[in-house]
């Protein structure tokens, strides 16, 4: 079968298959598509909407300095703070109370029943979990704290010279 191998009138014929330099010489004329021309575009001018009575638009200067964000307080911080200092509580409070009643745990009295057992089994497991949890909580807060002082902190700009 035989492909018609015509060149496409939208494309420079150079970069497209069947093209031939020795054979089919380059017009100017299919080089360059028809460019429509374009009415003036019109400028943007710096309008203010219009303001409301009693009301002032504050327009920063050039000459003003750099505006800080107001330091707002990050409520996941908070609760991360929070959390970690609870675990840290109630694992110090478990530890503590297995610690004064040591002796119902050893003697087995105090694994007679179903719910005796499981709170023996969580006092055991609990605290060792929670102080881990709770530590890692407050190093997590701590290095949130110190990204968010080091974001703070305006960069030295390369152009500067140290005094």
């Amino acid at each position: 079968m035989a492909e018609d191998r015509s060149l496409d009138p939208r494309f420079d014929p150079r970069y497209q298959r069947g093209f031939d330099p020795a054979t089919m010489p380059v017009e100017p004329s299919i080089l360059r598509a028809p460019v429509e021309e374009v009415g003036p575009v019109p400028q943007a001018s710096p309008v203010l909407p219009p303001s409301r009575e009693g009301e002032r638009l504050a327009i920063p200067d050039d000459d003003d300095e750099e505006f800080e964000p107001a330091p707002t307080r990050n409520p996941f911080r908070l609760a991360l703070l929070l959390v970690s200092i609870g675990l840290l509580v109630v694992a110090g409070a478990l530890t503590w109370w297995v610690a004064n009643n040591q002796n119902a745990f050893l003697s087995g009295s105090a694994a007679e029943t179903a719910w005796n057992w499981t709170f023996q089994s969580l006092t055991q497991v609990v605290p060792p979990a929670a102080f881990v949890a709770g530590f890692v909580g407050l190093g997590a807060w701590l290095a949130l704290g110190a990204l968010g002082a080091l974001r703070a902190q305006p960069l030295p700009h390369p152009e500067q010279d140290d005094e």
